[in-house]
């Protein structure tokens, strides 16, 4: 049986691909629906997905549980502190070294996000991994690519 690329969906990447139904980062979500991708998150992310859903619409929470639960997204086990507190020497904010450290415990392929500042443009991030930090849309391209 051929192992599913595993994508790990950082916050921005996973709010915009529920929220933005003509996005590019709704794309991950339906591979994930389709079987065709292994979607990750951490609990971070599920944690600040809800509290901005409650904050500005709580009848949306039923909506976030469905897009989930069809795009089969699992929840990855929190890394170790010892992990987290290495990774934020990488990156300035707590909670972005604990989203990093979630996603290197998972031996993934593709870290997704539309955080430019965070981690798009940290080369100190790239230089560490073993994974490809994408938007969605290179996400895409490189998917298209391995098939092609």
């Amino acid at each position: 049986m051929v192992e599913r690329v595993r994508v790990f969906l950082e916050t921005s990447a996973l709010f915009a691909g529920i929220w933005s139904r003509e996005s590019a980062a709704r794309l991950p979500l339906r591979l994930g629906e389709a079987g065709a991708v292994h979607l990750l998150v951490s609990a971070l992310t599920l944690a600040e997905i809800e509290s901005t859903a409650r904050q500005s619409n709580p009848e949306s929470l039923g909506y976030l549980a469905l897009a989930l639960d069809r795009a089969q997204v699992q929840v990855v086990p929190s890394a170790t502190q010892e992990l987290i507190d290495r990774c934020q020497s990488f990156t300035s904010h707590p909670g972005d070294a604990r989203l990093l450290a979630d996603a290197l415990v998972e031996r993934i392929d593709y870290f997704v996000t539309t955080d430019e500042e965070h981690f798009l443009a940290q080369e100190s991030i790239r230089g560490i991994v073993l994974f490809a930090v994408v938007t969605p849309e290179e996400l895409m391209e490189k998917l298209r690519n391995s098939y092609a």
